[in-house]
């Protein structure tokens, strides 16, 4: 027998219930990955800064003239779109088998708390490591955390978007991994957006990473941002909408994928 999202009915105490569970669930979620570790949470910082560190080595050592700040800002925004959205796309059917047949509000809630607490953690870490490098001052841990739960939230809705045709073809889930992995050399994380031309810096333009990003480095350093306010509502708007689009399919999606 199949389950469909109109065959449930939940009243308010139920939805009350379904968003309390999911957000002790969801933060039950974030502490696991850290359990048996002795740094625990601290690898949530630790594990970007060193990627950062790598690449601000292996740039001194080819160019010699390394912006290390910029470059922690490029990689620690990244991973909060990326891991947000690899995680909402392949996550759902792998639920064991009590989870599968439980309120699709209670996985949302738990998701999204799981999620932001992680970017929250990331951006506002960021921001404190620029402070006690003497690079900034307070305003920076708002925007960094700001942008990196923006962008937590937009990973997640289009994993969710994602999520289906990654049920149906898990070679989809492959190339988008690949798509990103592109991406973290395309986009504006070891550069900035002023270092670009022509058709690149076009298509950079057009992407949410690069707005959020230019955004932080434009806090920290006082220069000029180079997107005028009209491209930033559309650009938001546009990826926004499709993340939008991606929570509320989930509950659909989630149903048509279970089979009793």
């Amino acid at each position: 027998m199949r389950i469909s999202n109109s065959s449930r009915v939940v009243d308010e105490d139920g939805y009350r219930s379904d968003l309390s569970v999911g957000i002790r669930l969801g933060l039950r979620e974030f502490l696991r990955p850290s359990l048996g570790l002795q740094l625990g949470i601290l690898w949530l910082i630790l594990d970007p800064f060193i990627t950062a560190s790598l690449y601000i080595f292996l740039i001194a050592v080819l160019r010699d003239d390394p912006n290390g700040l910029s470059i922690i800002i490029g990689v620690l925004t990244y991973r909060a779109l990326t891991n947000s959205l690899t995680k909402s796309m392949s996550e759902h059917h792998k639920e064991p088998f009590p989870m599968k047949h439980s309120s699709s509000k209670l996985i949302l809630s738990s998701l999204v708390t799981r999620e932001l607490v992680t970017a929250a953690l990331l951006g506002s870490l960021g921001g404190l490591s620029f402070i006690v490098m003497g690079q900034s001052n307070i305003t920076i841990v708002f925007h960094f955390t700001l942008v990196c739960c923006i962008f937590s939230v937009i990973g997640m809705g289009l994993g969710l978007l994602l999520f289906p045709l990654v049920l149906r073809l898990k070679d989809i889930g492959k190339i988008v991994r690949y798509a990103l992995f592109v991406g973290f050399f395309v986009q504006a994380v070891l550069y900035e957006f002023s270092m670009t031309t022509g058709f690149h810096r076009e298509l950079l333009s057009w992407l949410p990473h690069t707005l959020g990003a230019e955004w932080i480095r434009y806090v920290n350093s006082g220069d000029d941002y180079p997107f005028s306010l009209q491209r930033l509502a559309t650009v938001a708007f546009i990826w926004s909408s499709l993340s939008l689009y991606g929570f509320l399919k989930f509950d659909a999606n989630r149903w048509r994928s279970t089979t009793w």
